[in-house]
């Protein structure tokens, strides 16, 4: 949150700022700016004004494509002594550091791999590789949900939870978006986030994406620790 801050305007994007943070048997600790308003999952989205919920798709959409403009060569968390975690590299994490986009594209073909010899119907005539899919690393969030924001007594939007945060492809942002959309209270938020950022239908990338996560959420989610590909 703190890279957020110094790289980013309030004007762009809201987080709140960190004042301390420490470790206390093997558990990591922050001590941050107190945000006064609600959780947006407070209320239901659907329950709120049609106006405030333009709005805070506005802000959110605004945020998104804000956060795009910091950009890295290499795929992972700010801090790069830190492993990917979450999402498309499951909550073990993903046990290495990447180099390069090049890199990251193998570890994730050797999920596809997981998924195209156990639902082999689905990928018939299909390409299961991501190699060469991805161009440029932008700050993603990678855990947007209504619970993960917060909307102050001003009407304004602020961005918490930035545990699996770091520089990915855009492409894993609207990924990510797809693959819990049907997860929950947050459905018809998601749609109108995706909608707003021009991306509420799939395409082939997001597709490939979609089942690397569902590797990640399955048993074989720890398969590169382990070393099992099938």
């Amino acid at each position: 949150m703190a890279y957020i801050a110094q790289n980013l305007g309030e004007e762009q994007i809201r987080v709140p700022r960190v004042y301390r943070s420490f470790v206390i048997q093997s558990e990591s600790y922050l001590v941050m700016q107190y945000v006064d308003g609600e959780s947006l999952d407070a209320i239901p989205w659907m329950s709120r004004p049609p106006d405030q919920r333009k709005d805070i798709i506005k802000q959110a959409t605004d945020a998104v494509l804000a956060l795009r403009t910091l950009e890295a060569k290499a795929p992972g968390p700010v801090e790069r002594s830190g492993f990917p975690t979450g999402g498309f590299f499951s909550d073990y994490g993903a046990n290495t550091v990447f180099a390069n986009i090049s890199e990251m594209e193998q570890w994730l073909d050797r999920k596809l791999r997981i998924y195209n010899r156990h639902d082999q119907a689905l990928l018939r005539g299909t390409s299961w590789s991501l190699s060469g899919c991805f161009k440029t690393l932008v700050m993603c969030h990678m855990d947007i949900a209504l619970r993960n924001l917060k909307l102050d007594r001003h009407g304004r939007l602020w961005f918490l939870d930035w545990e699996w945060a770091g520089f990915y492809p855009p492409e894993f942002e609207i990924a990510y978006l797809h693959c819990i959309i049907g997860e929950g209270a947050d459905l018809e938020f998601f749609k109108d986030l995706l909608r707003g950022l021009g991306s509420l239908d799939r395409n082939d990338v997001v597709d490939k994406l979609h089942q690397v996560y569902y590797v990640n959420n399955s048993c074989f989610a720890a398969s590169h620790i382990v070393g099992v590909d099938c």
